[in-house]
This record gives structure tokens, C-alpha cells and sequence, in this order.
């Protein structure tokens, strides 16, 4: 349905893109209907020209066109540029991929490697971003840079690649300022371990590469290395549905960044059959017969799924290993892949029908667009706002959506159930009424959800306030606990009494925190705490949960214009005066709005499936750059 594409018609480059996160990215743009010009240098143009063919046999709605392009050379980046604009006239996306990883301590890096280095990593992103510009302010479109989770924590023997990669992050937020007068977003994705060739390359250079991706696997709280398809959906996040960032790192890494030292693995649940991990793409390979790219035969159709039906615990990573004659990878670009995920579904939820049952339904869901078809979720604080917007995402995405208010929204909640219900989309909504600075209430809340639906997938924990404007002289140690009731303790009931039934769908949690957790505001000494509280509490609790595969994340907003924010303006003194402020804060010089917020929530929900405990910024890139802080006032100056 070309309704449901997610980038239609939309130009993009994506360079480095025969391979890894860059080929990822690729075959998800196509999929979601772009037209996407994509390259490498010139020893991978067979390569490049067949994948070019795979897509345009796949039935995919969108375009693919391989250049070669060298982006070591100023004037073959000027050459993908223009051809880019000749063939299709604009364009909407650059994303930057092209890098190499070479390890060594600083006693074997020579200048000339360190130069290299930068050529290739940071060098290539300026002059790519530098000739794309002039037409990525025509359309106002969108820079996405790739980064490492290496530039931000370091990592032992890439100190030239950890380097080059925290120019590229440093530059993101660079750019960013300077084109946001443009309305052109710049943004970084900084992968942790990801299954790519040039990972591959690294662990292959190890005296011993298997002991090396078992320690990778160790690093990550989900257990696991990602996959190039987890990461090429957090680029299409950035570039579809993050439209409230710029200047933001987003973090894949399965939470390897969070607490200290070696993370305690995932452990499957006694009795229950582990979902099918994998720390590489070709967790299935296939007899070259029946790996063409496009629909399997009915061979694979029983033997495959067969296994997988019968996979437990102890079976699914012999599979992931497994090996057959002439074997080929099966990639992740048809029906065969739903097939793939359909059967590890079955596994993960203990369905009640077999998995090729699971497999038509779920490819029925896929071809309506369905991000979130069949889960349960429950949102707090979701008849206005972030969450009631957050509420309609979810229905509108194929879930069914418990959502709650105190007894005073009740006529609101009731009004938005039965909108919902007449609206035609797919998932379902059920309000209740629930006070969460109750504890009575949260529990009562999970109970009736798991007694409606029998399972929970997701919880939003989204109730909150914000107090007027005070300073610390002005509040009492009553109204702060008052707030750390309803902003803090809300998340930590509605998480306890959620999880015993998180854990077994391996589910997740969204805490809404707020950007000023993290930067400070003024006037606002009791409700900073708070937020900052929840971003804590997030990243504490991603780590107890990672070894039931419970992941846990936040969404920071900055200034969205919901009825709280409404509401607090109109507090002030000059109501358009304070709106203007409010706008000026951001880079886009705009508001958010809640729809974008919702994104995000989906995002975590559904395609962020190698996050845990990051925090998810939607600021509109308010906190880059300096601005003017002091507030001093000038006639409390002293004299002399």
C-alpha cells in the first residue's frame, strides 16, 4: 500500500553501500519507496551492479542505482552529486557509511595510517555533505552520519578509528548548527558491535575469532551483536520520523555503554522455548537452490520452518551455526525474511497456532504496513499530549492499547476509546481510570490489562507535571515529594507490577523523561530533579532486565507543544512573548509536536531492537551550541 510507504519518492545517497549498514540502509530506503543512488570504490562495482539488479527484481517500490565513487576523491564526490541530480532532479538524504576500521595501539599506527584514517572517516563526510548541501536546502532534507559507539567510551586498539569517529560526531553537531537556519537536519548514528564485513574483518585479525565474538557478545547487555537491518532502521528513523532532531546521536548497541564492565547475559526463561538471536545476518543459511532473493520454494518453506518449529533453547544457536552444501545467505529483503521472523515470533510468544500460520499472518500485517501488529501496550497520562498521541500511533500500527487517566479524564478517556473504535484502524484502544500516584490503581491497571489481553508487549510510563515557575526558596519539601510522586514514583510502580508479564513477551519500557533532566532550566529546581530521575531510573533498570531480553529506553522532549506547555504559558506574564520564546529555544526554531514524539515511541517499540537504556533526545537541537545564560540581574553586580 503506497500509503504506508515511510520515504516515497525521496532521493537519497547513501555512500559505502555494497556491504554492511550501508547495504542495509539501501534495501530499507527501497523498500519504503526512495529512490537511492548508493556506491562504493571501484573494486566493488560487480558487486554493486548485481545488488543494483537484486532490487530492481525485487518488486520493491522504490529505486536503486550503483555509482562507483571513491570518497577518498574530492571530484568523484563532486560526480555522484551531480549524476544524483541529473537522474532524479533533487535531492532529500545523505547518509554517510563510507569507513574503514583498522585496529592498532600507537606504537604501530604511523602518521600516514592516522591521516588515512581521517580521509576516509571524517574527510569523506565533510566534502560528500559539502557538495550535497546546496540542494539539501532546496528540499530541506536531512544529513545522517554514521559514528561508533567507540568515539563515545573509547575502545581498546582503535585509537585512529575511534578518533576519525568522534570528528564525525563533533561534526554532526557542528553542521547541524550552522544548517539549521536552512531547515536541514544533521544527525549521527553511532552503532556499537554490528555483524558487518568490517567487523567480520576485525574479529578474523584475532588470534582467535570465535573467543572474540563470544567476548563481543558479553559486552552488550542484550547478549548479543546486532544486526546491519537494526541499524539501517534507526537511519530510516532519522530520516523519516525524527524530524524533531538535529544534532543527535543515536545509539545502537544493545546497551553496551550502560554500568560497568562485562554485561551479564541474557538467559533463557525455564520452560520456555529462547528466541532466535543472532549475531550475524545469515542466522539461516540456505541451499543455493532456494536463496535467490525472492519468494522460497516449498522445500524451504517445511524443512526451514520445521527446525525452527522445533527449536528450543538449546537448538537455536546450533541453527544459527548451521551449514549446508554450497551455502548462500539468505538477505533480508522478501518474503522469505517475514517467513524467518514469523517462525522466531512463535518461539519468542509461545503462540497457539504453528508457524506457518504465524508466517501468513505476520506477512499480512507487513504488506498493510503494520509496525506493531498483535502487541499490548499500556500508556499512562494517554487521554492528551505526548500520550494520547503515542496511543493513536499504536492503535493506528496494528496494537491493542490500554490507557489510563485519574478519575477526573474519565469522560475524555471514555470519548477517545469510542473514536478510536470508530476510527477503522487496525489495533484497539481501552481506557481506565487510574490515578498512578496509587499504587492500588497500577496494580489494578496491569491486572485488568493481562486479564483483557493476556499479555503485555510494551509500557509507556508518560504521566507526569510540571509545577509553574519557582525557585528553590519557593518550594516545600511536601510539593517535592508531591512531584517525585507522580513523575518519578508513577514510573517505578508501573514498571514493577509491569515487568513479571514484560519478562515473558521479552517486552520493553519507555519512560518520557525531558530534555532538561539532562541540561538544566530555570525556575524549575524540583521538576529538573524528576526527569532526571526517570533517565536514571531508566538505565539502572535496562541493565537488572537485560537478562530476561526486557529492554528499557527514554524520550527526552524538549519544547512540544502540548497542553502542558499551553498551560504554563499562559502562566506568564505575556502569553505570545513566552510562545516565541519557547520556539526561538530550538534550532528548527519550532516547537515539536507530540505526533513526533509518538514516532519515536514507536520506534523504540517496534524497530529499536539493539537499544537499551540510551535516551532518545527530540530537542529540535536546543541544547547545541551556546547561547545567552546569564540571567544575572545587572543591578545585583558588584562595585568597585
Amino acid at each position: 500500500m503506497a500509503t504506508c510507504l515511510r520515504y516515497p519518492g525521496k532521493v537519497v545517497i547513501v555512500t559505502g553501500g555494497t556491504g554492511g549498514i550501508g547495504l542495509a540502509s539501501v534495501r530499507e530506503f527501497v523498500r519504503q519507496g526512495a529512490k537511492v543512488v548508493f556506491c562504493s570504490q571501484a573494486c566493488g562495482a560487480e558487486r554493486g551492479q548485481a545488488i543494483q539488479r537484486e532490487l530492481q527484481d525485487s518488486g520493491c517500490p522504490g529505486e536503486a542505482f550503483y555509482q562507483v565513487c571513491d570518497v577518498t576523491n574530492e571530484a568523484d564526490i563532486q560526480r555522484l552529486i551531480l549524476v544524483t541530480i541529473e537522474r532524479y532532479g533533487c535531492l532529500d538524504c545523505l547518509v554517510n557509511t563510507a569507513a574503514d576500521g583498522e585496529t592498532g595501539t600507537i606504537d604501530d599506527v604511523t602518521a600516514e595510517d592516522f591521516r588515512n584514517h581521517m580521509e576516509i572517516n571524517v574527510v569523506s563526510c565533510l566534502l560528500t555533505s559539502k557538495y550535497a548541501l546546496p540542494y539539501l536546502r532546496e528540499t530541506r532534507g536531512n544529513i545522517i552520519n554514521i559514528g561508533s559507539l567507540r568515539a563515545v567510551i573509547g575502545g581498546k586498539n582503535v585509537l585512529s578509528y575511534a578518533s576519525s569517529k568522534g570528528a564525525v560526531i563533533a561534526m554532526t553537531k557542528a553542521l547541524a548548527i550552522d544548517e539549521s537556519k536552512y531547515g536541514v537536519r544533521v544527525n549521527c548514528l553511532s552503532p556499537g558491535n554490528i555483524w558487518i564485513p568490517l567487523w567480520e574483518k576485525y574479529a578474523s585479525q584475532s588470534p582467535d575469532p570465535e573467543a572474540t565474538i563470544r567476548e563481543a557478545e558479553c559486552h552488550q547487555l542484550l547478549g548479543r551483536i546486532g544486526t546491519a537491518e537494526e541499524a539501517a532502521l534507526g537511519v530510516l528513523y532519522l530520516a523519516a520520523d525524527g524530524t524533531f532532531c538535529t544534532g543527535f546521536n543515536l545509539v545502537i548497541s544493545g546497551g553496551a555503554e550502560v554500568g560497568f564492565g562485562t554485561k551479564e547475559v541474557m538467559d533463557p526463561q525455564p520452560g520456555k522455548s529462547a528466541a532466535i538471536f543472532s549475531r550475524r545476518t545469515d542466522f539461516c543459511r540456505l541451499d543455493s537452490s532456494h536463496s535467490s532473493g525472492r519468494c522460497p520454494g516449498p522445500t524451504w518453506r517445511s524443512e526451514t520452518l520445521n527446525q525452527l518449529w522445533n527449536a528450543d533453547s538449546s537448538s537455536s544457536r546450533a541453527l544459527a551455526r548451521q551449514r549446508t552444501t554450497s551455502p548462500s545467505i539468505l538477505r533480508d529483503t522478501d518474503l522469505a525474511n517475514h517467513m524467518l521472523r514469523a517462525a522466531a515470533t512463535f518461539l519468542q510468544n509461545q503462540l497457539d497456532f504453528g508457524p506457518w500460520e504465524a508466517a501468513a499472518r505476520l506477512t499480512a500485517d507487513m504488506a498493510a504496513g503494520l509496525r506493531y501488529s498483535g502487541k499490548v501496550a499500556v500508556v499512562t497520562g494517554g487521554t492528551s499530549g505526548i500520550g494520547l498521541a503515542i496511543v493513536k500511533e499504536f492503535v493506528l500500527q496494528g496494537a491493542r492499547v490500554v490507557f489510563c487517566a485519574p478519575g477526573s479524564e474519565e469522560e475524555r478517556g471514555r470519548a477517545i476509546q469510542k473514536e478510536l473504535q470508530d476510527s477503522g484502524s487496525p489495533g484497539k484502544g481501552y481506557f481506565l481510570v487510574c490515578d498512578v500516584r496509587n499504587e492500588v490503581d497500577i496494580k489494578a491497571l496491569i491486572l485488568a490489562t493481562i486479564e483483557c489481553y493476556g499479555r503485555l508487549d510494551c509500557l509507556v510510563n508518560n504521566a507526569g507535571g510540571h509545577p509553574p515557575d519557582q525557585t528553590i526558596d519557593d518550594v516545600s519539601a511536601q510539593e517535592f515529594r508531591s512531584l517525585m510522586d507522580l513523575n518519578v514514583v508513577s514510573c517505578f510502580l508501573a514498571s514493577k507490577f509491569a515487568l513479571p508479564y514484560l519478562r515473558e513477551t521479552r517486552g520493553n519500557i519507555i519512560n518520557i523523561a525531558s530534555l532538561v533532566g539532562s541540561i538544566g532550566q530555570k525556575y524549575a529546581v524540583p521538576y529538573v530533579a524528576t526527569k532526571g530521575a526517570v533517565t536514571a531510573m531508566t538505565k539502572a533498570m535496562a541493565i537488572d532486565e537485560s537478562k530476561y531480553g526486557v529492554r528499557v529506553n527514554s524520550i527526552s522532549p524538549g519544547n512540544i507543544w502540548t497542553p502542558l506547555w499551553e498551560n504554563l504559558a499562559s502562566q506568564t506574564a505575556n502569553l505570545d512573548a513566552a510562545i516565541q520564546e519557547g520556539s526561538n529555544a530550538q534550532l528548527l526554531g519550532r516547537f515539536g509536536t507530540s505526533a513526533e514524539v509518538a514516532a519515536a515511541a514507536l520506534y523504540l517499540a517496534a524497530d529499536g531492537t539493539f537499544c537499551t537504556g540510551i535516551d532518545l533526545v527530540l530537542s529540535g537541537g536546543a541544547e547545541l551550541g551556546y547561547a545567552k545564560k546569564n540571567l544575572a540581574d545587572p543591578s545585583l553586580a558588584c562595585e568597585g
